[in-house]
């Protein structure tokens, strides 16, 4: 099915290539392919599209690998993004979010990645659905989110190719295609329903979930020796689409985000520019890898892994329960900064200042040691437990939280 599904893409393209009766379309195409640099597997998929390659063309592969962590970078670098001072890439996805680094001084270049766990459905998909499949989590069909998106679409026509069907006539797999649909949707408007008060759990979690992304990717870089606040940070991924809803107005995001990257990282923000993802974030991927195919190739890129908490290091996962103590005190010290940015200069709006109840953080912090747990039991069972952890285990405690909250 793979090989197939590969040869069937190269024939759309071919098809596509063969359109354009000139000189450079002459020749066979190179095609630049993007890949998560966490994939175990990448020796075998490339094969794969090589092998599909010479069928479909009948002539040897002419494939460039492009790290989808990295291409992005290169994108906001064509726009007239410097790269002296750091730019920083979060990819926000359904499954995993992705965090690049990337600085280039003269011929000093450092490129660092990392990937978690921890991303859109965390929201609004089944907890814990990307952690063991059929494990825990499996039987959660819906939250706040994925309610109020049903309610919202109750009525609504759907394009389906070029038919028009209203919504009771679609088979829904998942609750989290309701959630799907609704940020597609520009008659229900999701972004303006999200700000009635009404919904005012969904925007406490929604903020939760950001602020946690934000407070890990300024301790990742600062754990593995970048101290100073990159100049430019930029997001990609479907799942950051949320975050242009949330937030509404363009200046509050940048007056949000910089509170937050003020109060985890210490440091001063005055020269960072924070900017939401513009179009569609799939082609602002698919272009910085063509431009790195243009360039000859893409920088090495270094995983680096963070736990997401001052834990020691080579903690293997046999002993991982040793930590949970740890976790849980960071997780509590990260619920006391989220509830400090308040309005402490008269730039946001009442029902913009999120603040957790005191009710609200005890039973967050009363869900965190069965989340921990949970996470630890829905390891896979291939997995080599004397092995150190690589998990970004300050998530663990938060996953099921956010979940028994909304």
């Amino acid at each position: 099915e793979v090989r197939c599904f590969c040869e069937e893409i190269l024939l759309m393209i071919k098809n596509h290539w063969m359109l354009h009766d000139d000189a450079i379309h002459n020749a066979s195409p190179k095609i630049a392919i993007t890949y998560p640099a966490a994939m175990l597997s990448l020796a075998h998929v490339q094969q794969v599209w090589s092998n599909a390659y010479v069928n479909i063309f009948g002539e040897p592969a002419k494939l460039d690998w492009i790290t989808e962590s990295l291409a992005p970078c290169r994108t906001a670098i064509a726009q007239g993004t410097g790269v002296a001072n750091g730019i920083l890439n979060i990819d926000i996805g359904g499954g995993t979010t992705d965090f690049q680094y990337y600085r280039q001084s003269g011929a000093d270049i450092v490129s660092l990645y990392n990937s978690i766990k921890f991303a859109g459905d965390d929201l609004w998909g089944k907890g814990y659905e990307n952690v063991a499949i059929g494990g825990i989590g499996a039987a959660i069909t819906n939250n706040s989110f994925t309610q109020f998106a049903q309610e919202k679409l109750q009525d609504a026509q759907i394009k389906i190719g070029t038919e028009i069907k209203n919504i009771q006539q679609i088979t829904i797999q998942e609750p989290k295609e309701f959630v799907g649909l609704l940020l597609k949707d520009s008659e229900h408007n999701f972004a303006n329903a999200l700000r009635q008060s009404e919904n005012n759990v969904c925007r406490q979690i929604m903020y939760l979930h950001y602020a946690a992304i934000i407070r890990y990717a300024v301790k990742w870089l600062q754990n593995n020796g970048v101290r100073a606040v990159p100049y430019n940070i930029t997001f990609t991924g479907m799942g950051s689409k949320y975050l242009e809803m949330l937030f509404g107005r363009p200046n509050l995001f940048q007056i949000y985000s910089k509170r937050l990257i003020m109060a985890f990282s210490g440091n001063k923000v005055e020269n960072t520019t924070i900017a939401l993802p513009t179009g569609n974030p799939k082609n602002i991927t698919a272009e910085g890898a063509c431009l790195y195919s243009a360039d000859g190739a893409s920088p090495a890129c270094e995983k680096k892994s963070y736990l997401g908490c001052d834990a020691p290091n080579g903690v293997t996962y046999a002993n991982v329960a040793t930590l949970k103590e740890t976790v849980i005190a960071s997780l509590g010290e990260f619920l006391d900064v989220f509830n400090s940015i308040g309005d402490c200069d008269g730039t946001l709006y009442p029902q913009e200042v999120i603040c957790l109840s005191d009710n609200t953080k005890k039973q967050i912090l009363k869900n965190a040691e069965n989340s921990f747990a949970n996470m630890e039991t829905s390891l896979p069972v291939t997995l080599n437990r004397q092995l150190p952890v690589q998990d970004a285990i300050f998530f663990w405690a938060l996953k099921d939280s956010l979940w028994k909250i909304s």
